[in-house]
């Protein structure tokens, strides 16, 4: 679908609900389908996904439009006009020039869905695989906190955010700081500095403690990262431990470069099955 209007109009108010925003450049069907599988497997609704891909790759996300009908697919130049990325270019690694600039594309997605009414805009990377859906939890989050993110988990203070899973209720205040870090990573480009929107996010934060403050910081072992991807290493590792149970909600294939790499990292998950992720019970 090439506009939210069209994509919300017989679903009643869309304030009401929460939508999930992806962005994928060329290349990137598979990662795209282990995602949204995962998502659909945990009970996430197929018309509270919003994927923003490439429109160089419009053959490509067509494609998979046709096995996946319901869900929002938006081409990024004919709705975001984003002023950092040319539509001719398509998946470069972590580090590079493109990368740093394709990454402006979240907040520019974001934006555009609160911009429509949604009450609620969660981002998730598509090397993320969703194991117990966390809306509900998310959403009560949002009654205390409008913002709410993974933890990178090195040892800084203050923490260090994950910008490839972010949550933001729809406020004035959100809807300011978005346009601000928008304008911020411009302005990094333009002057030449090798930076993504991660770097532009947690420089902001850390330079406005009131800011940093407003995030809800989400917990490592609900939402862990690829420094963690040992513990899906053992065929117990989920299992019950005396005192708990490790139940994580998603797992983010970071902290590896190339898509190779992080392929891998979820095979050795048991969490690569693109296609072939089981229907909700």
């Amino acid at each position: 679908m090439d506009d939210l209007a069209s994509a919300t109009s017989d679903r009643g108010d869309p304030k009401s609900d929460i939508a999930v925003a992806m962005i994928a450049s060329a290349g990137l069907k598979d990662f795209v389908l282990n995602t949204v599988g995962s998502m659909l497997s945990c009970g996430v609704r197929p018309e509270q996904m919003f994927l923003f891909y490439s429109d160089a790759a419009a053959d490509e996300y067509s494609a998979l439009a046709e096995h996946l009908p319901q869900v929002n697919m938006v081409p990024i130049h004919a709705n975001l006009d984003p002023p950092l990325v040319d539509v001719e270019e398509t998946y470069s690694d972590y580090g590079t020039d493109y990368f740093n600039r394709f990454t402006s594309i979240k907040l520019l997605a974001v934006r555009w869905l609160l911009a429509r009414g949604i009450h609620q805009v969660v981002y998730t990377d598509v090397d993320i695989v969703w194991i117990r859906n966390p809306l509900g939890y998310l959403k009560r989050i949002a009654k205390r906190r409008d913002l709410a993110a993974q933890n990178e988990a090195p040892d800084l203070l203050p923490p260090t955010l994950c910008a490839g899973f972010m949550s933001f209720k729809n406020t004035p205040g959100v809807e300011q700081l978005i346009s601000t870090l928008i304008d911020l990573h411009e302005q990094a480009i333009a002057a030449g500095r090798n930076v993504h929107d991660q770097h532009i996010i947690n420089e902001y934060l850390q330079e406005n403690a009131k800011r940093h403050r407003a995030v809800w910081m989400l917990p490592t072992a609900q939402f862990p990262n690829g420094l963690f991807a040992s513990m899906f290493a053992t065929p117990d590792c989920l299992q019950t431990y005396p005192l708990s149970v490790l139940r994580p909600m998603i797992f983010h294939a970071s902290w590896c470069v190339g898509l190779s790499a992080k392929q891998a990292m979820l095979e050795r998950a048991g969490l690569w099955r693109p296609g072939n992720w089981p229907k909700p019970g």
